[in-house]
């Protein structure tokens, strides 16, 4: 009796550890997810009406630094956007409306853009800032970290500001954000600005106008999107390399891989989810969305799911940011529809005046009604 309890427990631990064994197999074989930076386009932040004209009101701010942020906006301009015109502060101030700069342009600015024919009035405050301002030559406000920036030592800056866009020809406010950047988060996200504003004060501006255009126009920004990582299946070698020249941002040469990788072993679906990945790189959403159909039934049913939605949003952004219209297939997740709407009333469906008589009496049986029938009738059982 008691070897025979011990071979039942020998097999059932040689069972459990078989299937232990098969299941970290089959996890290797499908391997897991690593990442890799991509750039895309997002959209405006706020819904804007036909605009042709923008108007700038006077920057609430210290000592220069309403007219250098004026300036670095006008630098700054983003060119998806070339299709509106701007005035200037200055040009507002020679109408009769504005206001002086220490108070908060309102009612006068807007009046002032209306004459202008502006549709969008830009109203804009610095919240905080150690950006080195001057006053008629001499400096003022100057930051602890002015001395260290005269010794060589670059020093770090921050601004902060507040927005409000204003619907002119409506009165009302569009939408306010506030914007908070300084010199790490600028040197990362706009390196091209380090050669050409060598002065920590003038690049943080700078970044500074980019970040307040994005209210207005598309603008491209910075991810990470996971990509399948596989180790066992037939391609794998191949795959993997293609996701190491996606982590080195060069999308077109792992793109290459992962085609012939996903044409050569058509059920690693490791493969046909890196090439969508690869396609939508250049934004060839219908493509990518084409191409992810195409994934086997062993593994990746998860991920697959993830991409659906991630390209859909994206195409969404992508066709928002360049004004195009939804492609001919439609979206893969439609857009809420309003239920009443959707409500269609029959019109065959009579009134309570034209209800028979005995409708209207509780428990009264309609005129030709018998048990027998009743009781004849066929049932669901």
């Amino acid at each position: 009796m008691l070897v025979r309890h011990e071979t039942i427990l020998r097999n059932g631990t040689f069972t459990s550890s078989l299937l232990l064994a098969c299941i970290s197999c089959l996890a290797m074989m499908l391997g897991c997810r690593t990442t890799a930076p991509i750039f895309v386009w997002y959209p405006q932040q706020y819904e804007l009406p036909n605009t042709q004209r923008i108007a700038l009101a006077p920057v609430l701010a210290d000592g220069d630094l309403p007219t250098r942020i004026e300036h670095a906006l006008l630098l700054q301009r983003p060119l998806t956007r070339t299709d509106f015109s701007l005035v200037t502060s200055s040009q507002l101030q020679r109408t009769s409306y504005v206001m002086p700069a220490a108070f908060l342009p309102t009612v006068s600015n807007v009046n002032a853009a209306r004459e202008w024919n502006s549709q969008i009035l830009m109203v804009g405050q610095v919240l905080q800032t150690n950006v080195n301002t001057t006053t008629n030559g001499q400096p003022i406000g100057e930051s602890p970290s002015h001395s260290q920036q005269a010794q060589g030592v670059p020093a770090d800056k921050k601004l902060v500001m507040f927005w409000r866009l204003i619907d002119v020809n409506n009165d009302r406010a569009l939408g306010s954000h506030t914007l908070s950047i300084d010199t790490k988060r600028a040197d990362a996200e706009y390196p091209d600005l380090l050669f050409e504003f060598p002065d920590p004060s003038e690049r943080i501006l700078m970044a500074g106008a980019r970040e307040s255009w994005k209210s207005l126009a598309p603008f491209i920004g910075k991810e990470s999107i996971e990509l399948a990582q596989p180790w066992l299946m037939p391609g794998s070698a191949q795959v993997r390399k293609g996701n190491t020249l996606a982590k080195q941002g060069r999308w077109d040469l792992a793109e290459a891989q992962w085609r012939a990788a996903a044409g050569k072993h058509r059920w690693n679906n490791a493969a046909q989810l890196n090439f969508a990945v690869g396609l939508a790189a250049k934004e060839d959403f219908e493509g990518a969305l084409a191409q992810l159909g195409k994934l086997g039934p062993i593994g990746h049913q998860d991920q697959q799911a993830e991409l659906l939605f991630w390209f859909d949003q994206h195409h969404r952004w992508y066709r928002t940011a360049h004004r195009l219209p939804p492609p001919e297939k439609g979206w893969a997740f439609p857009d809420p529809v309003s239920s009443a709407a959707s409500v269609q009333l029959a019109s065959d469906v009579p009134g309570p005046d034209e209800q028979p008589w005995w409708t209207a009496i509780p428990g009264t049986k309609p005129p030709g009604w018998t048990w027998r029938a009743w009781l004849s009738q066929p049932w669901l059982f």
